[in-house]
C-alpha cells in the first residue's frame, strides 16, 4: 500500500463481536485507518459507534434489514468520496509546502 493513500475500512455486520472491539478499532484509527460501520438487523448499536470514526453521523449506519443496504449506498458514497477528496486536497498542499 502506497504510504500516501487514504485507508478505509468498511465493516458490515449482523450481529454482535465477543471480542474488545474498542482496543482493536482503537489501534487501527491511530495507524490513520478511517472506519465505517454498517448494522444489519439485531446489531450492537453501541459497539458499531465505537468502532466508527468520529462524527458517527458520518461513519455509521443501521439498516434493519439486508434488503435496505441500497437505501444507505447514496449517503455512504457521498461521505467516502467527500472525504477521499478532502485528504486529496491535504496530500496536494503538503507536496505544495515541500517544494
Amino acid at each position: 500500500m502506497r504510504s500516501d493513500s487514504q485507508k478505509i475500512l468498511i465493516l458490515i455486520t449482523d450481529g454482535e463481536s465477543r471480542d474488545i472491539v474498542s482496543l482493536d478499532s482503537h489501534h487501527l484509527r491511530d495507524d490513520g485507518i478511517e472506519i465505517y460501520t454498517i448494522g444489519v438487523k439485531n446489531v450492537n448499536e453501541a459497539q458499531l459507534r465505537t468502532i466508527a470514526s468520529d462524527p458517527d453521523e458520518i461513519h455509521m449506519f443501521s439498516v434493519i434489514d439486508s434488503s435496505f443496504l441500497l437505501d444507505i449506498v447514496a449517503n455512504l458514497t457521498i461521505n467516502l468520496c467527500n472525504r477521499v477528496n478532502s485528504y486529496s486536497s491535504e496530500i496536494d498542499e503538503q507536496r505544495q509546502g515541500a517544494l
